[in-house]
């Protein structure tokens, strides 16, 4: 395994060879000793933040709202690099996990927070993340066909969750524990 080293201009890690001999020409064009270039291991730096938080949505989202939601929603979280889990249930609840730089993450959920579509947002989790448990835009729904084609996002049936997540996620268990009892009376429930 070869050695993480931050690049400050990027805000990245660099993770090769190829980025590491960059890192050290950084490091000779900011006057600092390249026998002194300083290798940090992802683990104990953690770049990345979550944040899980719960909501109600203000009205049902019918088979219009919603997709425009999923719309308006992906393009901003693509736009600032957050992916994550957004889950909404035929009782008009929200649960969504958010994953990407910590400024970005506290910035989306300051906006959902302020969104008059929901209300009585709550944080279930939060911290600093290793690394994402997906890496790219989920939504978990009872019925995947209300997702317009043509999002950059992928849509779970509230049956594929389990499988989903204890593949994603293995190493958290407690983020998979609380996300499948969020939607643990619709797995339950077949009239939904």
């Amino acid at each position: 395994m070869y050695p993480f080293v931050y690049n400050p201009p990027t805000g990245r890690y660099a993770t090769c060879l190829r980025q590491v001999s960059n890192a050290q020409r950084f490091a000779s064009q900011y006057n600092i000793c390249s026998s002194c270039v300083v290798y940090l291991i992802f683990t104990s730096v953690m770049p990345l933040y979550h944040l899980l938080y719960q909501s109600y949505a203000s009205e049902e989202f019918t088979g219009r709202e919603l997709p425009t939601l999923l719309r308006q929603s992906s393009l901003v979280n693509q736009a600032v690099e957050v992916t994550g889990l957004l889950l909404y249930t035929p009782d008009g609840r929200f649960a969504q996990l958010l994953e990407g730089r910590k400024q970005h993450v506290l910035e989306v959920y300051e906006r959902i927070v302020r969104d008059s579509r929901n209300h009585t947002c709550e944080v279930l989790m939060e911290g600093p993340w290793s690394k994402r448990s997906f890496s790219y835009w989920c939504v978990g729904l009872s019925d995947c066909a209300v997702v317009p084609e043509g999002l950059p996002l992928t849509c779970v049936n509230f049956r594929q969750l389990p499988d989903l997540l204890t593949k994603v996620a293995p190493t958290r268990p407690m983020l998979v524990h609380r996300l499948l009892s969020f939607v643990e009376p619709f797995l339950t429930n077949p009239t939904y």
